[in-house]
């Protein structure tokens, strides 16, 4: 019987170490505020050109884009329209009013880095 007590004593004690000693506020957690910033969306491929690639719209529906981007925590993303900034986030939609080819380009910055995406939209008659 005493030797159980013993071990029951000893698992007590290792026990009442590892709680009392895992303290959550001594955890050290990586900054990734330095990390460079990965957009993980698909883009259309740039033209053998070189230009940006292309989405196609008609005329008067509405275009959504989403991003997901790294370290989300740690980032901002800014979307522009023919250089304009129109949103912020992940997602953009626009809704044209008119025919032609609009310029979009998407923006991650974290502190130190960034990192773009960017493409036409044409639209088109329906």
């Amino acid at each position: 019987m005493t030797i159980h007590k013993n071990i029951l004593y000893t698992l007590l004690a290792v026990t009442m170490l590892l709680v009392t000693g895992c303290n959550e506020t001594e955890w050290e957690y990586p900054d990734l505020s330095a990390e460079h910033p990965r957009i993980l969306s698909t883009w259309p491929p740039k033209g053998s050109n070189g230009l940006p690639g292309e989405f196609n719209v008609l005329l008067g529906q509405e275009f959504v884009q989403e991003v997901i981007y790294t370290p989300t925590d740690h980032a901002e993303c800014t979307w522009y329209l023919e250089g304009e900034e129109v949103a912020q986030g992940g997602t953009f939609s626009f809704t044209p009013q008119a025919l032609g080819k609009y310029y979009i380009k998407v923006i991650v910055k974290t502190a130190e880095q960034q990192t773009f995406r960017e493409a036409y939209l044409s639209v088109v008659n329906p």
